[in-house]
Parts: C-alpha cells; structure tokens; sequence
C-alpha cells in the first residue's frame, strides 16, 4: 500500500497561490510589484541632491540670519540701550532663526519671543 500523499505546504516553492500572476506588474496578490525596488534604487541619487541642496540652502540662512543679528545687535546698542538687554533681545531675535521654530512646533508653542528669561 502507497504512503498518504502528503499536503503541500503553506509557505515555500509547493505552496498554492492566493491569487493568479499579474501579467502587467509581474506580482501575485499582494506581494509588491518587481519595479518598486527598481524606482527605489532610481530615487537615491535624486533624495542625495535634494539633502545637499536643502543644506546649502540652510547653511545661507543661517549665515544670513547671523549677518542680520549683528546688525540688529549694533542698532540697538547705537539707540542708546543697555548692553545686556540688546544682548538679550539678539539672543532671542537668533532663537527665532533655529529650524524648530520655523516648523511647527515653533508655531504651535508660540516661539522664542513670548517665553519669560529663565523659562525653557
């Protein structure tokens, strides 16, 4: 007497389809198609360029943001002020330049300019 055949498996080379082979993407079901490695690989050097650019273009405003404290810092301190106050108000003029406070969270927690001295 044969031996019972044996079911095939759930997962591996054996295993029956969920669904047929898509003839257009080359993928069955669920799976994801062939190409979207392919448009991964494709999009590294293009993410590269953008993070450079987007560098350059921080490292500007920042130097710019600086250039504009000095000159906000001078102004002050030709107007007659205390030099320990326009050494505060730069400070917070400066903060207001940070990248948390130009997104969101700067927004929504009211930026640097409405804080008290000595509270974060």
């Amino acid at each position: 007497m044969a031996a019972p055949k044996e079911a095939p498996p759930a997962i591996g080379p054996g295993a029956p389809l969920a669904a047929p082979l898509d003839r257009w993407t080359g993928s069955y079901g669920g799976e994801m198609p062939a190409k979207v490695g392919q448009v991964v690989i494709a999009g590294i050097p293009v993410m590269v360029k953008l993070g450079f650019r987007l560098s350059i273009a921080y490292l500007r405003f920042k130097g710019k943001a600086k250039r504009a404290a000095s000159v906000f810092e001078r102004e002050l301190l030709a107007g007659g002020m205390a030099p320990d106050q326009a050494r505060a108000l730069t400070e917070m003029y400066m903060e207001s330049s940070r990248l948390i406070h130009i997104g969101m969270k700067g927004a929504l927690a009211a930026g640097p300019a409405l804080r008290r001295p000595g509270h974060p």
